[in-house]
């Protein structure tokens, strides 16, 4: 089977070579469509191999991945960012020669300075050639080309994720992209609900709830992103002040997705600094015996900080046998954490 990884850029010279360099053992090409650099990016680009598609639009980033997904050849499409790296590439590349899946699905997870992963996610990055093309300008997503989602399968093979620092040019192109998206696609609630998480992490929290609301307005109960937009007006009205309004979101999110560990912690983490220790211990609980979600992992709800914080509720609700079972998980877990481990002293009397 040939495989060709088809990637978009446009200064990227730090990272490109890296991203290219990650897929050795599975690339038989490497498709890069620029769209306007003005560094090294192309130069290194070739360096390292790949054929170079210039002249890209980079106020569509649909229409630029689609450009190198129909000038590839392969057998099988797969899809790269310039600040990504393939952990295991001759393992999918092996995954891809015997399978009798359609598309394929694999873990994007964020990769701090620390080499630490903070977030994981599912995305389509694979799939036979032919079967899918990219639709919207920004968070452009893989849609069938003959509506035909059949074949699709999961699996634990990891996209790292490496991003640099975001520049405040880059949000201001991106809620450019969003609002031409919405303009483009009225009533779609995936615009909507992009437009307001970048709104968001611009720290425009009213603007962003205006289309929060508009999603919802948009949507029904069980609509696929309703608990992750609960979830964003809770942080947008929490950052406002308003941490009664947040703590309801919270729990609509609950009900939309109770299998999402995040609500349950983030509620827990409410109740907890209101003092209501065994009601956020009990949350807790629960949300420790949930399986991780297939689709998207919060890391903070899977490690020692959630342990670390049962402990402490246990600790301040009177239950400190219990609590120092969590706190030595906790810093079993994150032994080089120095505020971790001196928590455990507490249980131990050295404190």
């Amino acid at each position: 089977m040939k495989v060709s990884v088809c990637m978009i850029a446009r200064n990227e010279e730090p990272r490109i070579g890296k991203a290219i360099a990650s897929v050795e053992g599975l690339a038989d090409e490497v498709i890069v469509v620029d769209t306007g650099s003005t560094d090294e990016t192309i130069a290194k680009a070739k360096e390292w191999g790949a054929t170079v598609i210039e002249g890209g639009d980079r106020r569509n980033k649909a229409g630029s991945r689609n450009q190198g997904i129909v000038f590839a050849t392969g057998d099988w499409i797969v899809i790269l960012d310039c600040d990504e790296r393939v952990g295991d590439p001759v393992g999918f590349k092996k995954f891809l020669d015997t399978t009798d899946a359609q598309a394929v699905y694999v873990k994007t997870t964020f990769i701090g300075d620390d080499g630490k992963p903070s977030l994981s996610f599912s995305q389509m990055r694979a799939w036979r050639r032919g079967r899918f093309l990219y639709r919207y300008r920004a968070h452009e997503v893989p849609l069938p080309v003959n509506d035909n989602w059949n074949g699709q399968v999961w699996t634990d093979f990891v996209w790292e994720h490496r991003p640099p620092a975001t520049a405040a040019w880059k949000r201001e192109h991106m809620t450019m992209l969003l609002l031409m998206d919405v303009d483009e696609n009225p009533g779609d609630p995936r615009c909507m609900y992009y437009l307001g998480r970048e709104l968001m992490y611009a720290q425009a929290y009213q603007w962003a709830l205006d289309w929060f609301q508009k999603y919802m307005d948009a949507t029904s109960q069980g609509h696929w992103d309703r608990g992750d937009v609960w979830g964003c007006m809770a942080s947008c009205n929490e950052c406002l002040g308003k941490e009664d309004l947040a703590l309801e979101q919270l729990q609509h999110a609950l009900t939309e997705q109770p299998e999402r560990r995040d609500w349950w912690g983030r509620q827990a983490a409410f109740y907890h600094k209101r003092g209501k220790h065994d009601l956020a211990a009990s949350m807790l609980r629960t949300m420790l015996g949930l399986f991780p979600d297939k689709c998207y992992i919060n890391e903070y709800w899977y490690g020692a900080d959630a342990y670390d914080l049962l402990a402490r509720c246990l600790y301040y609700g009177g239950k400190r046998d219990e609590g120092r079972r969590y706190a030595q998980k906790a810093a079993e877990l994150a032994p080089n954490d120095q505020r971790i481990v001196d928590n455990l002293k507490w249980f131990e009397g050295a404190a």
